[in-house]
């Protein structure tokens, strides 16, 4: 392995010499006092003076020199190295951890190391451990590696990382020193890596048709907070559920289907998926996976829209007013009685009036889906009248304003009718559904499609 850059080995190489030639002095010092010992007691026993020998070199042994050549004597014959390349050039920074969900302060960088690319996740006060593999390929290491490397921020914003190279005594583990130097990335090195096809796929999979236009229009208190709203439709294997989303609104993915979530502790962990912006063609979503790592901008288009086949003015004929609430007409060539509040949509068999609560749940569940008819009843115009109601798509993305005519010989007042019925604003509250809506807003009697065909209905 060739070494690099090694500026404690001649330090090191030095002292050993250094310390070979303070024990040469120390052992002839301590001849020169042995017979020195000798010559100015030579009257003293043989075990006196063995024993003031003894004394002095116990004394000589405790010194710091002699515990410093007693260590440095231990060390190992070769010093771990390692081929230090510039690891500026070594590593890239690929991202940093924007997820909002996450605070400034404990966001991750994402460091590649080249040319593996692998990732490095280091935050503030993190430290990794680096070692070079039998390929001389730098790889990242466990705590036994004394190479470690620190990324943090300046006041500036700045990338700075702080290597090290700890070096210690293998034989008794002391450390002897440790080197370090740093070096910056810059910012304009970060390249986010390409979002994921899986990452992108919950929201590939979803449709987006606008915001829902009946409940726009007859939407109560209880609807508001989906009032203009950007309807998804999610499909999943076990069936579609739609969400309502506004700019702002964030979805995660939570291994089965997309799911709305406010931001904080309920979005950790999962893919994040923040609405940035709306237009009439498109959602902007910005994307990022559970660690942050891979960070995009996804487009989502609006689906197409079929335009409204029905031509009100040519279902609707023979309209007779009998009060401002109730009119009789034609629909499919079938003779049917109307009132305000009433809801037809067109089925494989025709038009038909929803004639139970339940009915309307489903439909505005798109459970049941087709074109929608809402009639407003009857309204004056100048000195005339006008029959008025709503029209939508199958899909209620788009809707159509109603408005036809009726001639003078067409009204013809009659007594009020007393069969209720079911308000074409949705219900404001759970409550109002279970209370007025039994006694007010639920009509007494089904909608019609023949004016003879007149039936009691309960909700």
């Amino acid at each position: 392995m060739i070494i690099k850059k090694a500026p404690l080995l001649p330090l090191l190489s030095r002292m050993r010499l250094f310390n070979l030639f303070l024990l040469l002095i120390i052992v002839l010092t301590l001849t020169a006092v042995t017979m020195s010992l000798r010559i100015d007691k030579g009257d003293v026993g043989l075990q006196g003076r063995s024993k003031a020998t003894a004394t002095a070199i116990k004394d000589e042994e405790n010194t710091p020199l002699l515990r410093l050549e007693a260590k440095l004597m231990h060390l190992p014959t070769k010093v771990p190295v390692f081929p230090y390349y510039d690891l500026k050039d070594k590593l890239r920074l690929d991202s940093i951890d924007s997820r909002p969900d996450v605070q400034k302060s404990d966001r991750k960088l994402h460091l590649q190391i080249l040319p593996s690319r692998s990732v490095i996740d280091i935050g503030k006060g993190d430290r990794v451990y680096l070692e070079y593999g039998e390929d001389e390929q730098l790889k990242i290491g466990d705590q036994s590696s004394p190479l470690w490397l620190e990324v943090y921020q300046n006041h500036k914003g700045d990338i700075l990382c702080r290597g090290g190279l700890n070096l210690s005594n293998e034989h008794e583990g002391e450390a002897l020193g440790t080197e370090t130097w740093e070096f910056s990335l810059d910012r304009d090195q970060e390249r986010n890596s390409p979002i994921s096809d899986g990452l992108l796929k919950p929201l590939q999979d979803s449709k987006w048709w606008g915001s829902d236009r009946l409940i726009d229009l007859y939407g109560g208190s209880r609807y508001e907070k989906i009032k203009k709203c950007q309807r998804i439709e999610t499909s999943l294997s076990s069936g579609g559920h739609i969400l309502y989303v506004r700019k702002g609104d964030t979805l995660i993915f939570d291994g089965n289907s997309l799911v709305k979530k406010n931001l904080g502790q309920e979005t950790k962990g999962f893919p994040l998926y923040l609405l940035r912006s709306v237009s009439s063609e498109k959602l902007c979503w910005d994307v990022w996976d559970e660690k942050g790592v891979h960070q995009g901008v996804f487009e989502q288009l609006k689906e197409r829209v079929s335009p409204i086949a029905t031509v009100p003015k040519s279902l609707f004929s023979n309209i007779r007013s009998r009060s401002r609430n109730i009119v009789t007409c034609r629909v499919d060539n079938k003779m049917v009685v109307l009132k305000k509040g009433d809801w037809l949509l067109k089925t494989g068999a025709g038009w038909r009036c929803l004639t139970s609560l339940e009915e309307v749940t489903s439909l505005v569940a798109f459970d049941l889906k087709g074109e929608l008819f809402v009639f407003d009843g009857v309204k004056r115009k100048g000195s005339g009248q006008v029959f008025v109601g709503t029209l939508f798509d199958s899909s209620r993305s788009e809707s159509l304003s109603v408005s036809i005519s009726l001639s003078k010989g067409s009204s013809k007042e009659h007594s009020s009718h007393t069969k209720k019925t079911v308000s074409p604003t949705l219900p404001t509250s759970e409550e109002e559904e279970t209370d007025e809506m039994s006694k007010e807003r639920r009509p007494q009697k089904a909608y019609r499609l023949e004016e003879e065909a007149e039936q009691s209905s309960g909700y």
